[in-house]
């Protein structure tokens, strides 16, 4: 095993002041298959190995990012391992290949060809007998960008293959999902059958019976949170399906209705919903999801189910009829408790009920939960940021005046950065060309290789000094033009804002990103145009 200090060697040679703080990295993801040639155990073992025939390095910290891709870079354990490294805790970094350290070949190559020398960190990977203090150049410097790209281009294969077989086991009706739905669990026999989970199944039972007497989703929460009834989220954390500490302690309604409507109770699977592209996932059309009946044991009979449906049809017919609609959905909060505040409306004749917030958390979460129980009418909250919008419209107002008043010189100011833009363009396809006759002349006989090193080192030095440069001037181009934009249809919207009918759901959505309230005296506004002109105020102020 690998020693974590020497301080017990037998050697008297003082090697202290030589040795590195070494940083074990082990990567591993499902990439890489389930054997145990990449397996944790077995990188550290051969990491370890290693470091005991290496008397200048000595183990610091192990960073180990399980189950996590080789494509990207956003991974807990090496964003710890750069953050010491940031704070000098890091001399050395030691992985089993360099595949470990990433299957991104521009990603890769940056961390080791330009992160690690700027923080003076050495990086060793052990089976590909890559060592950085051996240098960068010549053979060693090419091998190290083809294998990266090589490992690259295999990890864009695999992932390809795994996402084809995944799609074709949708379609044959096996459960792919990380963790269960609610109130089954994984066959131990065949994890991508479900079977029920007799813990769990009887609570969702539950739910569809009240729902089916038309008991509404937020008594149902109430209930299932005064009995302290586990949710989906943190049933999950404590059955061991997610490692995650954050999970929600009180049932919401959202959950509760997602579940009246998955037709997984009745037995079958609807999966691939959604999709992922650079890290993202987007909802698909209902027409692209894959439904496979008759996969695995229903919870619910189609009956309870349909009844349900019905139930919950009338009631939303009902509960919507006479309603305007609720411009500010998903902008207003409880400032005690910071739940969404509930748009209700009072009795009246025919109708003519008026609206008003409040806060609903001791009628779905607790009775004792939040202290905010006041009602915030509707057209109160309308006459209050009309008078915010009035004081905060001076300010835009102003600016765009000034913008007006000093529009051709800002014109001339942005003509002389993208002059200058241009300018830059071209001396780095100058420096490159020069690079590519370096070359030339250096397969030629005309330089040496020492001459060579130096006048490659200065022209690309010479790039990247005007790379920057050329990417700094086009981000403020973009940047200020988009704040000059968002500055003229603020000012529009905000003229438009001047009356409380002329308030729409797509206006507070432009305008407002969060309304916070306490009481009828107290409500804060974030507004989305705060500290939105940073760089158009400071050319107004230099003009």
């Amino acid at each position: 095993m690998a020693r974590k200090s020497r301080k017990n060697t037998v050697a008297k040679i003082d090697v202290k002041s030589n040795v590195l703080k070494t940083a074990v990295y082990i990567r591993l993801s499902e990439e890489d298959g389930k054997g145990r040639s990449c397996s944790v155990d077995t990188q550290r073992q051969i990491i370890e190995t290693y470091i005991d025939t290496a008397p200048d390095l000595e183990i610091t910290d192990y960073y180990t990012d399980n189950g996590t891709t080789g494509r990207h870079f956003d991974r807990v354990e090496f964003k710890r391992m750069l953050e010491d490294i940031e704070q000098g805790k890091i001399d050395c970094v030691v992985c089993k290949d360099l595949s470990r350290m990433g299957r991104n070949s521009i990603d890769t190559g940056y961390y080791i060809e330009k992160y690690f020398p700027l923080h003076n960190v050495r990086f060793i990977a052990v089976t590909d007998d890559f060592d950085s203090a051996n240098g960068l150049e010549g053979t060693d410097g090419l091998m190290l960008s083809l294998k990266n790209m090589i490992n690259e281009a295999y990890s864009m294969d695999i992932g390809k293959k795994i996402k084809a077989q995944q799609e074709q086991a949708i379609k044959d009706g096996q459960f792919v999902g990380a963790r269960p739905p609610y109130g089954y669990k994984k066959d131990p026999s065949d994890c991508h059958k479900l079977i029920i989970n007799d813990d769990t199944a009887p609570v969702v039972k539950r739910i569809f019976q009240m729902a089916s007497e038309g008991i509404g989703v937020t008594t149902i929460c109430l209930t299932l949170n005064e009995e302290g009834v586990f949710t989906p989220a943190k049933y999950a954390h404590l059955a061991g399906y997610t490692s995650s500490q954050v999970y929600g302690e009180a049932w919401q309604t959202r959950t509760i209705n997602v579940m009246l409507k998955a037709e997984t109770y009745l037995g079958h699977l609807v999966q691939g919903r959604s999709s992922s592209f650079n890290r993202k996932q987007t909802q698909k059309d209902k027409s692209e999801w894959v439904k496979v009946e008759n996969t695995h044991e229903a919870i619910i009979s189609q009956e309870l189910f349909d009844k349900v449906q019905a139930v919950r049809s009338k009631m939303s017919i009902e509960y919507k009829g006479n309603w305007s609609e609720n411009i500010f959905k998903g902008k207003i909060f409880c400032g005690h408790c910071g739940k969404n505040l509930h748009r209700q409306k009072s009795s009246g004749l025919r109708g003519t009920g008026k609206y008003y917030f409040k806060c609903i958390s001791n009628y779905r979460i607790h009775k004792t939960y939040c202290v905010g129980e006041g009602r915030l009418m509707e057209e109160h909250l309308k006459q209050v940021i009309l008078t915010v919008l009035n004081k905060e419209s001076i300010a835009i107002f102003g600016m765009s005046f000034a913008y007006q008043q000093q529009k051709n010189a800002i014109d001339r100011k942005i003509g002389s950065q993208k002059e200058e833009h241009s300018f830059l363009a071209k001396d780095i396809d100058k420096y490159r060309k020069y690079l590519k006759s370096l070359y030339e002349n250096l397969a030629n006989g005309i330089l040496d290789i020492e001459e060579y090193k130096v006048l490659k080192n200065g022209y690309e030095e010479k790039i990247e000094v005007a790379r920057g440069r050329y990417y700094e001037i086009e981000a403020q181009i973009n940047e200020l033009q988009q704040q000059i934009d968002n500055l003229k249809s603020l000012d529009k919207d905000l003229k438009s804002a001047s009356k409380t009918e002329n308030l729409s759901a797509e206006l507070v959505d432009k305008l407002i990103e969060k309304i916070t309230v306490w009481d009828k005296h107290s409500i804060e506004f974030n507004f989305k145009f705060e500290n939105a002109f940073p760089l158009l105020k400071e050319v107004l102020a230099n003009e």
